[in-house]
């Protein structure tokens, strides 16, 4: 999505090893606080995406997160899930 003020874009972000984002619930992540992105959806490994994903919902390491946002969020967001 573009318009002349905002430029939203959607895109898989994948959760490395010894993240801030590994092991913790949904809730926890707080990933619109933290980033500005809003998490569209959630795919663990060996399982299928579940958008809308509830709070309680863990991520482990090697899964993908499908956000939308800027790209200064989406940056924001790659950080978070590679550190």
């Amino acid at each position: 999505m573009h318009d002349d003020e905002l430029d939203f874009r959607i895109k898989e972000i994948h959760v490395g090893a010894g993240s801030p984002v590994d092991g913790v619930t949904i809730e926890e992540l707080d990933l619109r606080t933290r980033t500005g992105a809003l998490l569209l959806a959630v795919r663990r490994p060996g399982q299928s995406f579940e958008p809308n994903p509830p709070g309680d919902l863990v991520v482990p390491s090697g899964s993908v997160l499908i956000v939308l946002g800027t790209q200064a969020e989406l940056d924001a967001t790659t950080r978070l899930g590679s550190s």
